[in-house]
């Protein structure tokens, strides 16, 4: 379940999380992502590991 395809707040269930995961590992691989951006990918993979640790869905708010 890609981000973008959303237009407001979303929730990934827990389920999709791994999905998500491998997602957001396979941009971290690629060559010529900016700084800021990898930092948002790693910032990210660390949210999405602490809900899998904890059994949670993640919220994202459209603000």
């Amino acid at each position: 379940m890609p981000f973008r395809d959303f237009y407001g707040d979303a929730t990934v269930p827990f389920g999709s999380l791994p999905s998500l995961a491998a997602q957001v590992a396979a941009l971290q691989q690629i060559e010529g992502v900016s700084e800021g951006s990898r930092d948002f990918l790693v910032r990210l993979s660390d949210l999405i590991s602490y809900a899998m640790q904890r059994g949670k869905s993640i919220e994202a708010l459209a603000d």
